[in-house]
């Protein structure tokens, strides 16, 4: 008689939450490897000592200097604890997210965290708290100094809880692309001080648009928070509170929202982005970053949030940049020059045309992933690549992101010249070809370069034509003699198309410079109609060749 031992049946693995972090194995690692007591003890006194200093230092001064009381004083002290802590975890904790994947990914424990069986949201929630937690680790050591401030500041709820809500979404935002740009370059140093760069790039530069009517960009920020609930607080005399006289409240077309619920959705859909972008990677280490109908949708949310946040600040004028910043508008103001009027109408189509070539290059393949793709169709028997997969040409995306962004200019334009700003104007009929022109045509070239040359010959290409008569054209304006030449050396740039074209239509703004413009817009016009034309043949050639090279060779057996 023969005894058979039963052997159970395998669990399957319990899937873990996606809300369960604590739980994570991604978040527990970094957890024992980056709180670990030396190294982050070092770290924590030194940025504690540095907190203590700015509460206590800027307390006794409003108490003793400014004579104060002490709930000013403590109001005063939580100004700058709230910029310290932004500080580390906004610009540093950035720096550590994008150099710890940018080094998992050097190291090859990204391969490895592949074959785990956490789902790909698992895996970038994982690393999304995991790599920053010494940062939220020294913030929260930070915390009872801010908790004192409030308490003895009698600073209300929704001030402090709007304040450190936006300030953590900051945080996701700008930790989220941190891990987007580690997740698609290599150097762990380098992408560290990269990321670095883009956000001060964020908090210190992309803001300026908003002397032209972009000011939706300063939303990527914890600044307009702070200015609308935290500023209002600070003592007189003190620096934050000479920021308190602005309006605190953003017309989205008829609707009016605080600066914060603004906040929140700009930072939510950019962050929602980037999820995206971080989920199809690690899903699939060669998809694109973005589909082809993802981006179309960002573009018509994008064009959606700028119109909704553009329009309005025509009516009450603080498009221009001279009347953006002043907190009450003077009465009986008069029509706006032409050297307010243009580059409002020409810097909102520049957005839009650099939204449009980054969108192009995202979703752009390359042309081992078209072989790819094209020998995947012929394989199912299927006549041609489905449209939006990775490998199919984004040819005819590029033609409908280019007719979007033009769309919303168009739009802004003509509500802007039919303003009392610009003594009710008609937009020229010129405008809808020449405006889509400025965008479509450097949007082809863009894409046909990519495709059909790789993206190598499109840095050389952006590098020699784009950027390059730029620079000699500066060079060359340094002499007043030599300023025409240096315009039509200029207007080669497409970025200088949008400023260039639009001349053409109003050239009675322009005064002086109108006649030298319109004919550097003629001349890039020539270029590039010839060289979008030329790089389109050499696509459809190359696309051809591509097809005759996958039917020759055999397909792998079906299974």
């Amino acid at each position: 008689m023969t005894s058979s031992t039963a052997v159970p049946d395998s669990q399957p693995q319990p899937v873990l939450p996606i809300w369960a972090i604590w739980e994570n194995p991604i978040f527990i690692r970094y957890t024992r490897s980056r709180l670990r007591t030396q190294s982050f003890a070092f770290a924590a006194t030194f940025w504690l000592i540095i907190a203590a200093f700015f509460m206590f230092g800027t307390s006794a001064w409003s108490t003793y200097r400014e004579h104060a009381m002490p709930v000013d004083a403590a109001r005063a002290a939580l100004g700058p604890l709230i910029i310290l802590q932004a500080f580390i975890l906004l610009l540093i904790g950035t720096g550590s997210v994008a150099s710890g994947i940018a080094q998992e990914t050097d190291e090859g424990m990204g391969e490895y965290q592949r074959l785990t069986p956490l789902t790909p949201l698992a895996k970038v929630l994982g690393y999304l708290f995991g790599l920053p937690v010494r940062e939220y680790g020294m913030v929260a050591l930070t915390m009872p100094l801010a908790a004192w401030c409030i308490w003895s500041g009698n600073v209300p709820a929704r001030v402090w809880l709007s304040v450190y809500g936006v300030l953590f979404t900051t945080a996701l935002l700008y930790h989220s692309l941190g891990l987007v740009c580690g997740s698609l370059f290599k150097g762990a140093r380098r992408v560290g001080w990269a990321a670095q760069i883009i956000v001060l790039f964020l908090n210190f530069v992309l803001p300026l648009l908003s002397n032209v009517g972009l000011v939706l960009f300063k939303y990527l920020t914890v600044e307009p928070t702070i200015l609308e609930h935290l500023v209002p607080l600070m003592p007189k005399g003190t620096v934050l509170a000479a920021l308190s006289s602005r309006i605190h409240e953003v017309r989205f077309f008829s609707h009016r929202l605080s600066e914060t619920s603004f906040t929140w959705v700009m930072q939510g859909s950019i962050i929602l982005t980037f999820v995206v972008m971080l989920w199809r990677r690690w899903r699939n280490a060669e998809s694109h970053i973005l589909g082809k109908g993802y981006a179309v949708g960002l573009m018509i949310w994008l064009q959606f949030i700028m119109l909704g946040n553009g329009l309005p600040l025509i009516e009450s004028g603080r498009v221009f940049p001279s009347l953006a910043s002043i907190p009450t508008l003077p009465k009986n103001l008069k029509v706006m020059s032409g050297s307010e009027l243009l580059p409002v109408l020409s810097i909102y189509g520049l957005v839009g045309l650099l939204i449009t070539l980054l969108l192009v290059t995202v979703i752009t393949p390359d042309k081992q992933v078209q072989i790819t793709a094209l020998r995947r169709s012929q394989k199912l028997s299927l006549r041609l690549v489905p449209p939006f997969s990775d490998g199919a040409t984004s040819f005819w995306f590029a033609l409908v992101l280019s007719g979007l962004a033009a769309g919303g200019w168009i739009v802004f334009s003509r509500a802007l010249l039919a303003s009392s700003w610009a003594a009710h104007r008609e937009l020229p009929t010129a405008a809808f070809w020449v405006l889509p022109l400025v965008i479509l045509l450097p949007s082809l070239c863009w894409q046909s370069l990519n495709e059909a040359l790789g993206k190598r010959w499109a840095f050389f290409t952006a590098l020699f034509g784009g950027l390059t008569p730029l620079l000699i054209a500066v060079v060359l304006a340094a002499k007043k003699d030599w300023r025409d030449p240096a315009a039509l050396i200029g207007s080669i740039s497409p970025l200088t198309a949008p400023f260039t074209g639009m001349t053409r239509l109003l050239p009675a703004l322009a005064e002086k410079r109108a006649e030298i413009e319109i004919e550097g817009f003629n001349i890039w016009l020539s270029l590039s109609l010839t060289a979008c034309v030329a790089l389109v043949v050499i696509l459809v050639r190359s696309k051809i060749r591509q097809r005759a090279d996958s039917a020759a060779q055999p397909l792998p057996p079906a299974t």
